[in-house]
């Protein structure tokens, strides 16, 4: 299953949005729903700087790749966070996420390589249609791009961020983009 969304998959395991307008990454791991108890814990993580309560879920995640004996990817990629909004913040979850999986999993953080073009809204309650549209140039690549790598962030709602963020790697050389995110909301 390409999206992580949970439900009923057609021909070659896509669901029906994927199939109409396929992503241009080629899948999404996501060990957990984004429900409660997880939701809690990323919440808190992310919104009240609650570091400790991401790191457990950043490790079980790693060990469940581990575990699954794949190829790993050559790198791990945060989604990047528009500066202003990650010096009110304090940190970037990604990133925090990415580094922890690194440390675990033995694979390289590139912390630069994709980085925000401009400010956007926050996604945040913001419609599918209207996420896709505020990302159009949110994000640019810095420096090589290895042929297979994570795209890290903590949840996936509709896919508009890593959707613009996996179009700008494969156009930059990523050939296979796997998505890595803690949590996958049930619904989009």
């Amino acid at each position: 299953m390409r999206c992580a969304l949970p439900g009923r998959f057609g021909e070659r395991g896509l669901c029906g949005a994927c199939h109409r307008n396929p992503p241009p990454f080629d899948r999404v791991v996501a060990p957990w729903a984004y429900q409660f108890p997880v939701s809690a814990l990323i919440s808190r993580f992310k919104y009240q700087k609650q570091r400790p309560d991401g790191k457990p879920l950043a490790r079980l995640f790693a060990e469940r790749l581990r575990d699954a004996g794949r190829t790993p990817p050559q790198a791990l990629i945060p989604v990047p966070m528009a500066p202003s909004r990650e010096r009110r913040r304090g940190f970037n979850q990604a990133e925090e996420i990415a580094i922890w999986m690194s440390r675990q999993l033995n694979i390289p953080v590139y912390r630069q390589s994709l980085t925000r073009a401009n400010h956007t809204q926050t996604q945040s309650g913001l419609s599918r249609r209207e996420r896709l549209a505020n990302l159009k140039g949110a994000y640019r690549v810095r420096g090589p791009v290895p042929s297979h790598v994570a795209l890290v962030d903590d949840v996936m709602t509709t896919g508009a961020t890593v959707r613009a963020a996996s179009r700008i790697l494969r156009e930059h050389g990523a050939a296979t983009i796997e998505v890595w995110v803690l949590a996958r909301t049930p619904n989009t």
